[in-house]
């Protein structure tokens, strides 16, 4: 499924295997999908994007990365939170240009666990909005796909007249899901 003008994809994993609690080692590519030029955000702590200015006006947009565990007949699956990125046009440091034909690669570890869904944060305390988080009750176990989803466009303003940050449209602008060329295998949770 693509809608958007960037495709995350995984390029690796550092196991085959996981249990529920796993660190998950990746290594993820975000290219440009068309003839156009993206920014790309950059910043992970939206704290680094206040002006220095509290009376300024100052529009943002994210972008979130997560990775899907299904099973084939798509029964069970979970979503794993990577990634929630913030970028400005006022603050051009913010952003990357990837002009056509162009890539970068991302690493990082997540742990794959359930997000709990009154309070879809990470460990770090970033939101994640996307409306394909979550997962089944039954978490998939066995040989599973991975997919890496982006989705682009959750758009911000804060007003420094009033000192409060308004939400734009959720309605995201772009999204892209690509499937892991390799299978991986989840371990069911032991019994205690």
């Amino acid at each position: 499924m693509t809608s958007g003008k960037l495709i995350v994809s995984v390029l690796s994993m550092d196991k085959s295997e996981y249990s529920p609690e796993d660190e998950i080692n990746y290594t993820l590519e975000v290219r440009v999908a068309g003839a156009e030029t993206v920014k790309l955000p950059t910043v992970i702590n939206l704290a680094d994007l206040e002006p220095d200015d509290p009376d300024v006006d100052l529009n943002y947009e994210a972008i979130e990365i997560w990775l899907g565990f299904f099973e084939e007949s798509h029964e069970r699956y979970i979503s794993v939170p990577l990634l929630r990125l913030y970028g400005s046009e006022d603050m051009p440091w913010s952003e990357i240009e990837l002009k056509p034909g162009m890539s970068v690669e991302l690493r990082g570890k997540a742990k794959l666990k359930r997000l709990d869904p009154e309070s879809p944060t990470d460990s770090e305390g970033r939101r994640f909005d996307a409306p394909y988080m979550g997962s089944t009750e039954d978490l998939p176990k066995g040989e599973v796909l991975v997919s890496a989803t982006c989705w682009r466009g959750d758009k911000f303003s804060y007003k420094g007249s009033t000192h409060f940050e308004y939400p734009g449209s959720f309605v995201p602008e772009e999204m892209s899901t690509v499937v892991y060329g390799k299978k991986i295998t989840l371990l069911a949770v032991p019994d205690h």
